[in-house]
C-alpha cells in the first residue's frame, strides 16, 4: 500500500508528538526534507509561527530523519 508524503507527515506529527505538532507544519515539513535530499540542510525555511530554521533543524526539531531514508526496492 503506497501513502504519499503530505498523509504520512500529517499521521507522523498528529500521533508521533506529544503535544501533537498542528498541521500548518506540513509544507515547512516537506520544504525541508526536499532540501535536506538535495545537500541544502543550511537552506532557510520560513515556518508558518514566523520563525525561520535551517532545513536540517526542522528535520531534526520534527524527528524527520525517516523520510530522509531512501526505501527499498525489494519486495517481500
Amino acid at each position: 500500500m503506497y501513502v504519499d508524503i503530505r498523509n504520512s507527515l500529517e499521521y507522523h506529527l498528529q500521533y508521533n508528538h506529544y503535544p501533537p505538532v498542528d498541521l500548518v507544519f506540513v509544507d515547512a515539513a516537506i520544504e525541508a526534507i526536499e532540501n535536506v535530499k538535495g545537500g541544502h540542510e543550511g537552506f532557510p525555511v520560513v515556518l508558518p509561527n514566523g520563525l525561520t530554521k535551517s532545513s536540517e533543524e526542522i528535520v531534526e526539531d520534527l524527528h524527520l530523519e525517516f523520510y530522509l531514508e531512501e526505501p527499498d526496492d525489494e519486495e517481500n
